[in-house]
Order: C-alpha cells, then sequence, then structure tokens
C-alpha cells in the first residue's frame, strides 16, 4: 500500500502527496500517471534531480536540502527535461497547474499520513 505524506510551506496551501523511497519508485515518478488531472503530488527521497523524459505533461518541481529548506524551485517543467541541483536531497513534483507553488528558500516540512487519510 502506498505511504502519504502532508506537505506543508508557507507559499502554499498543504498537500498530499505520494512518498516515493524505493529506487524503481524513484526512477519512475509520475510516469505511470497518464491523467495530470487525478495525479498525486509526489515526494521523492534521497533525490537530487528529476527527470521528465517520458512524461505527458508538464511539472511544477522543487529540490530540497537536508534541514527542508528549498534549493531550486521550477513551475510548468516539460517532457524531456532534467532538474538538479547540488545539495538537494529530496524532490517534489506534481502535475503543473496555476495557483502558488513552493519557493526557493522557503522551508517545508512533512508529516506521514494514512492511505486513506485525506486532507
Amino acid at each position: 500500500m502506498p505511504e502519504f505524506v502532508r506537505v506543508e510551506s508557507a507559499d502554499c496551501e498543504p498537500f498530499r502527496a505520494r512518498l516515493l523511497d524505493g529506487f524503481w519508485d524513484r526512477l519512475w515518478g509520475l510516469l505511470g500517471e497518464r491523467d495530470p488531472r487525478s495525479a498525486p503530488a509526489a515526494v521523492l527521497c534521497r533525490c537530487s534531480s528529476i527527470h521528465t523524459f517520458g512524461m505527458a505533461y508538464d511539472l511544477d518541481v522543487c529540490l530540497v536540502d537536508g534541514e527542508g529548506r528549498t534549493v531550486a524551485s521550477r513551475r510548468g517543467v516539460g517532457p524531456g527535461s532534467v532538474v538538479s541541483k547540488r545539495g538537494a536531497e529530496m524532490a517534489i513534483e506534481r502535475p503543473a497547474r496555476d495557483g502558488p507553488w513552493i519557493g526557493i528558500g522557503s522551508s517545508v516540512s512533512f508529516a506521514k499520513e494514512e492511505a486513506d487519510d485525506a486532507l
């Protein structure tokens, strides 16, 4: 059963994200999600970069260091791209959308949730 976390930052409303910790889960990321309207956000642990090769839609991405500080943030990253930043230890990605997103320098916190909990 997938694990979920609640992602919180002062820059945007808290949101729920699937926790991807294993090598293959991180490599696959959101690739299996074909509909951006229903695709969840994802937190990729032990990850300093993401790729969008094979994606069918754009992503909003932020990279976070070991102290929970955002070191990179990009909106609308198109298919066939790479986002990387030295010092990043995890990545947060979601299908691109309008509205607030996590900015560079912002603190991010995570709280584990049960798979059937809702925000």
